[in-house]
């Protein structure tokens, strides 16, 4: 459901069974908003599914055993829900601080003063314009990004880059370490372009011997070579009108790459044992691990081909140099995996976060997937945990270290799962969580410090 204002009167549901007082403010605001009336949660919620509501009224007693806290949650589950509005009795004003916490944008005392009501209603229209402004710039992000996570200003660097040349018909040069996400950069340089409606076509030129990749890239007629028994296209062919990425241009055989050149340059090509000259308009994109210099010196990637290929330069930071995309990238995969094997995973543990933030993640991206991936293989509840990465990134690492630090790396990570157990219990409350452990009040907030935990964050948490 989308909330979409609708003009300049507001309209605003009342969700209250005292139909009496239902009738009562309709008549007080007749000619100031257009108000509707459901007299339960159940109603409220379907007339919220036809649209067109900019704001909710809602009363926090509800008839039998609904709950307003209950309706509030999902209205917020809604896809740019009306802003929310708790009515309450004078008795039960905790509570609806409590409802402000979970996301209800104010609250009005019954019986409500009608200029303060309406002082309400109005900024509650402000806060969902402002909040239909930001998902709106939010979608025009996500259209640049794509399956691309990008927080750190290396990465934000790297979508501007793309959003700059895709539109063009440039030739781009990816370089980057294995596993840094080349090829999902190259994709997205194509979902940006021009071609987006053509072919997207990889082409990883180290997986074929120099006896093959011709025929795989340009095709093949009946009767090429022995074992040719029919017409094959190639996958420059069946990249016309898009995009052809070529990745590790630099392992491919140089004979093969003074024909690649020749088709980049004119778009001209023949099939292997065919004698007829064929065109095919191809926008190339090209990437490489190795280091360029070396290449080039080594006589391994001919000069002419990289010139002509490195018309716009990407270079794709390793996932050590960019700290700040780990945790987005890891939420990213679980939200990815998880639905895929039947689990729900909320959340990964202020522990586990700290491990992932502090691997070197040598394998970049791909890496840090395999990892997620056995870790929520591993997990049984909602909560990705230490224990779960324990025989992955985490150990591998440690036992590469002496074995004072790696003693100690150990002893933080108890450390760290330990206070998150004891916070999660108590709901984030110090004192509860110290008492619970043993240890004084002072003890424990350091440990708490130590461990880069915020306690606050366990506080509207359920127990795990």
């Amino acid at each position: 459901m989308t909330a979409e204002p609708s003009g300049t009167v507001p309209r605003v549901l009342l969700i209250d069974d005292d139909r009496e007082f239902c009738q009562d403010l309709d008549v007080a605001l007749e000619e100031r908003i257009r108000l509707e009336s459901a007299y339960c949660g159940d109603d409220g919620l379907k007339r919220l599914a036809k649209g067109g509501i900019d704001a909710v009224l809602l009363d926090l007693k509800l008839p039998g055993s609904e709950s307003g806290l209950d309706v509030l949650m999902e209205i917020r589950r809604q896809t740019l829900h009306p802003t929310v509005v708790m009515l309450t009795e004078e008795r039960s004003v905790a509570v609806a601080v409590e409802a402000m916490k979970r996301g209800a944008f104010d609250y009005l005392v019954k019986p409500p003063d009608l200029d303060r009501m309406l002082g309400v209603i109005e900024r509650a229209m402000s806060d969902l314009s402002q909040r239909r402004r930001l998902c709106s710039l939010q979608r025009d992000v996500e259209s640049i990004r794509g399956d691309m996570v990008a927080e750190d200003p290396r990465s934000l660097a790297l979508l501007r880059q793309i959003e700059e040349v895709a539109p063009t018909n440039a030739c781009v040069f990816i370089t980057g370490e294995s596993g840094s996400g080349k090829e999902l950069v190259a994709s997205r340089v194509h979902q940006l372009s021009q071609r987006r409606e053509g072919p997207f076509i990889a082409l990883n030129c180290a997986a074929f011997p120099a006896g093959l990749i011709e025929s795989e890239l340009f095709g093949r007629e009946k009767g090429a070579y022995t074992g040719a028994d029919r017409r094959k296209l190639g996958l420059f062919e069946l990249a016309h009108g898009g995009t052809l990425f070529l990745d590790e241009v630099g392992e491919s055989p140089l004979a093969f790459q003074g024909k690649l050149l020749r088709a980049i340059e004119t778009g001209d090509f023949r099939r292997v044992g065919g004698e007829a000259l064929l065109h095919a308009d191809v926008r190339p994109v090209s990437a490489t691990n190795r280091d360029i210099d070396q290449l080039l010196a080594s006589g391994a990637l001919r000069e002419d081909l990289y010139y002509r290929l490195n018309v716009y330069p990407i270079h794709l930071s390793p996932l050590r140099e960019r700290p700040r995309d780990i945790l987005p990238l890891a939420h990213y995969f679980v939200s990815k995996v998880a639905p895929g094997m039947g689990k729900r995973i909320r959340e990964i543990s202020p522990s586990a976060q700290s491990m992932l933030r502090e691997q070197p993640w040598r394998g970049n991206v791909r890496e840090l997937a395999n990892a997620i991936e056995r870790a929520v293989i591993r997990c049984r509840g909602e909560v990705l945990d230490l224990p779960h990465f324990s025989s992955g990134a985490a150990t591998a690492s440690s036992l590469a270290l002496p074995y004072n630090e790696a003693k100690a790396k150990a002893l933080l990570a108890f450390k760290r799962d330990y206070v998150t157990h004891r916070l999660r219990e108590s709901a984030g409350r110090i004192g509860e969580a110290a008492e619970r452990s043993g240890v004084p009040r002072p003890s424990f907030q350091r440990m708490v410090k130590d461990c880069g935990i915020e306690a606050a964050g366990f506080r509207t948490a359920p127990d795990a």
